[in-house]
């Protein structure tokens, strides 16, 4: 008797296919189920039978009608785990590639891959990945990249066509969009941007009589001042105090518990503002005054002087105001009016202040170099700060150096306008 095949599984199962009348089962598959020994003696054993001609069903069988074993088999990009071990089977029937290739109705690349693979690793599945393949060859990547340097800035639907154009391939929106991810490249959604210069933010001015007139409140809440934690300003964040401030090398100590203010007790707070990365505070009374303490080495603390302060003191500059929001930079101040303007002060060599300049420090409270529509919020990062007005628009003014101002291209890659 011959054999067209051997399949088989992790189970494992036999598939055999009597090709000849010695028995009376030829136009069925019978299958097998014998367990393998860890050195594969159960695949030698059913190649042993399949050389000798001799069909044992006394295991366990069942009947299942077959046809043509190759017109049975998908056409796939990649073979089944059926169409694998069919081929593997038909080797240990000792049939060439030649004659496995004509029976199946494979490629001979194709079937020459699956016995080498089986050879080398013992196993006909699929490898698992780590993701589904690419779409597109690594040739219409480089393609892909060059089009997206040489078309910037650019909408995805823009790049996708100019892509289509350049390399023939057929791909969506979405799939340029996720290979130029891959890349590196990040869209940049089209936002209002306002005039900036690497020093400061510019003047931005709005007619007298279009501007909105607005009133901000100040938040509803009253309370005491309370304190705790490290208040040795100078040694905040740092690994030592700096020589400048030695003599401060031992003032302020760490307060395990809530802690008052003697000099605050008749004060009525209404907020109080710090900043991750800042080693001086801000409170807002009841009444709009804005006080101010910590470190003080490039003038936060817009007293017009660079004393560092252990207790909280009014800023007098601001004494006429009322200031309904502040935010702590480093090393750098804003404070909003009822009225929509905003102050600033400290250090602004980065133009973090949006006075127009870049200087070393403002120690006073100083208006920003703005005159459009009433702003309504301020807020500082370490150093570059941010005004939204009244409309909506956010400005955003220092430090471009990681993209934090949202307009600045310092790395030709990562800053790529695709407006995705």
């Amino acid at each position: 008797m011959g054999c067209s095949f051997l399949y088989i599984f992790q189970v494992p199962f036999y598939f055999v296919v009597p090709t000849g009348p010695a028995c009376h089962v030829s136009a069925h598959i019978y299958i097998l189920t014998k367990k393998t020994d860890d050195k594969g003696g159960g695949i030698i054993a059913i190649k042993q039978t399949i050389n000798q001609k001799i069909y044992r069903p006394d295991i366990h069988s069942k009947r299942i009608p077959v046809t043509n074993i190759g017109s049975r088999m998908v056409r796939t990009k990649e073979l089944s785990d059926f169409q694998r071990g069919t081929v593997i089977g038909c080797h240990l029937s000792n049939k060439s590639v030649r004659q496995i290739s004509a029976l199946l109705e494979l490629p001979r690349s194709t079937v020459s891959a699956v016995i080498v693979k089986w050879k080398r690793l013992g196993a006909t599945t699929a490898q698992p990945r780590s993701g589904r393949p690419h779409k597109l060859t690594e040739l219409d990547r480089r393609v892909l990249k060059h089009v997206a340097r040489t078309n910037r800035p650019s909408s995805v639907a823009t790049l996708t066509t100019e892509f289509q154009t350049a390399s023939g391939s057929k791909v969506s929106t979405r799939t340029v969009r996720r290979e130029l991810r891959e890349m590196g490249f990040h869209g940049r959604a089209a936002a209002h941007k306002p005039k900036i210069t690497k020093s400061g933010l510019q003047a931005v001015t709005v007619a007298d009589d279009i501007k909105e007139k607005v009133k901000l409140d100040l938040p509803k809440v009253k309370g005491q001042l309370l304190i705790f934690g490290a208040t040795n300003w100078d040694l905040i964040g740092r690994k030592e105090v700096p020589k400048a401030q030695a003599a401060f090398r031992n003032l302020g100590q760490n307060l395990w518990g809530p802690h008052r203010y003697g000099s605050m007790s008749d004060v009525q707070v209404s907020s109080v503002v710090s900043g991750p990365c800042a080693a001086h505070s801000l409170l807002i009374t009841t009444e709009g005054k804005l006080w101010s303490w910590g470190r003080n080495e490039k003038g936060q603390l817009g007293h017009g002087d660079t004393k560092r302060l252990e207790a909280p003191k009014l800023i007098e500059a601001l004494a006429d105001e009322v200031v309904v929001a502040a935010a702590c930079g480093r090393n750098h101040t804003l404070a909003l009016t009822e009225g929509g303007t905003a102050y600033s002060f400290g250090e602004n060599k980065l133009g973090q202040l949006g006075q127009g300049n870049q200087t070393d420090a403002v120690l006073s409270p100083a208006l920003i170099q703005y005159n459009g529509q009433p702003l309504v919020k301020v807020a500082c990062g370490a150093e570059f700060s941010m005004v939204v007005d009244c409309k909506g628009n956010l400005f955003s003014f220092g430090c471009p150096e990681y993209g934090q101002l949202g307009m600045y291209a310092t790395n030709e890659q990562d800053w790529t306008d695709l407006n995705f």
